[in-house]
């Protein structure tokens, strides 16, 4: 750094001083006593087509001299700030602009300088957390997500150590909590340890992995059950129509030789045993396929 920026930014210099002050001489009073009699005068007169116009008249000569006077102050204000605009617009152009360009260019610089410490600290811990990883059987663990569950951030203290150890006890923390659960995984049933190890590498959280592999093993057990009972139950009808077909009389069954078409019974009567209400139904649901007129 410059020695004479140094000795500068060290001392207090009167950049901008007021050699006199400006003197405004003003008899604004006046007219307040003036404005405040015409209005007192005019809250006692009454309005009346005689006179109207004159009061119209004295109204218009008060709103004259009333923008004649404004007038004067606007320009007082201009010529009392056109020095202070002055020194704005150098303000603007010497100091402000050139400001913002050298603190940029440092805040550009020093930026960088801890962007590569922090770098090189993510660098030196992700080697660690390998090592680590490996020795916990914890290897499919991402370090970012590591980082993300442990709630770790870089900063510039941590990049500043020659050795992270608080960032490296903090990921050898989370390895080791994840660790510990999969421990407890062999100690599971064992047709559910593989997906349960599938699940926790997904969560990462035994408990819910556990649940998950649980829900959807009672899922596909529940949906072969249903699946049994439509066999079951579908097998049942099966056997109750062969019954009641055997039942018949074999004048029924046996197709007539002499005839093209079978003998057709004016009534036959059988009787069914041992039948559900869904079998009953499968058996309603035949004759009418066949289309067998019942009672």
């Amino acid at each position: 750094m410059n020695e004479d920026f140094k000795a500068d930014a060290g001392q207090t210099t009167a950049l901008i001083t007021i050699k006199q002050l400006p003197e405004i001489v003003e008899n604004l009073r006046t007219l307040r006593e003036r404005w405040e009699q015409a209005a007192q005068e005019a809250s006692t007169l009454v309005c009346t087509e005689e006179s109207v116009q004159s009061m119209k008249d004295a109204r218009a000569r008060m709103r004259k001299e009333f923008e004649e006077a404004d007038a004067q102050r606007k320009w007082a204000k201009a010529q009392y700030m056109a020095p202070w605009e002055q020194v704005e617009k150098v303000w603007k152009e010497c100091v402000a602009e050139p400001f913002k360009q050298a603190d940029s260019a440092f805040k550009g610089e020093i930026g960088a300088f801890e962007d590569k410490l922090k770098a090189d600290c993510l660098e030196s811990i992700t080697q660690y957390y390998r090592e680590l990883c490996a020795a916990s059987g914890v290897d499919f663990l991402s370090l970012e997500k590591a980082m993300q569950i442990g709630n770790i951030k870089i900063n510039l203290s941590d990049a500043k150590a020659r050795t992270p150890r608080k960032l490296q006890d903090a990921l050898a923390s989370v390895v080791s909590k994840i660790g510990a659960d999969m421990d407890q995984i062999p100690s599971l049933d064992e047709g559910i340890r593989s997906e349960v190890y599938v699940e926790f590498k997904k969560t990462l959280n035994l408990g819910a992995a556990i649940a998950a592999v649980q829900d959807r093993r009672r899922k596909i057990e529940a949906a072969q059950r249903e699946e049994q009972e439509r066999s079951a139950e579908q097998e049942r009808a099966r056997e109750a129509a062969e019954r009641a077909i055997a039942a018949a009389p074999a004048a029924v069954l046996a197709p007539a030789v002499a005839q093209q078409e079978e003998k057709v019974f004016p009534e036959f009567t059988f009787t069914v045993y041992g039948c559900t209400k869904a079998q009953l139904i499968k058996i309603r649901d035949f004759l009418r396929k066949e289309g067998i007129q019942y009672e």
